[in-house]
């Protein structure tokens, strides 16, 4: 079973404080979910984000819109990448740099030209 740590001081992060609970649902789902890595970058349609939030596509494209322009979280085709998730979790050692490479590997040169 996969863990994430959700620091106690998310609810009081400004930005956090300010959205709406639908937002606050779906930011809390991305640095959450289980398919959430190593490198903070995943391919995540909308359509299961929807699915398991139970959020409309619509209301996500809106609330995704939101949170890339606050550079918190980016977007491109079905692939998320959180901005600042490496300020919590910093993972190091051999075999971590390889599991990210490994994860670094499997994207195609578009994704990996965004991702960087």
């Amino acid at each position: 079973m996969d863990t994430r740590i959700l620091h106690t001081k998310f609810w009081r992060d400004e930005f956090v404080f300010s959205l709406t609970s639908g937002e606050k649902l779906l930011f809390n789902y991305y640095l959450t979910n289980s398919y959430v890595n190593i490198i903070h970058c995943y391919e995540l349609p909308c359509e299961i984000i929807s699915v398991e939030t139970k959020l409309p596509v619509n209301i996500i494209k809106k609330y995704n819109e939101k949170f890339q322009q606050n550079e918190k979280v980016f977007f491109y085709k079905s692939w998320i990448f959180l901005r600042n998730s490496n300020r919590y979790e910093k993972y190091t050692g051999d075999k971590n740099d390889i599991a990210k490479q490994k994860l670094l590997g499997k994207m195609s040169e578009d994704i990996l030209s965004w991702y960087e």
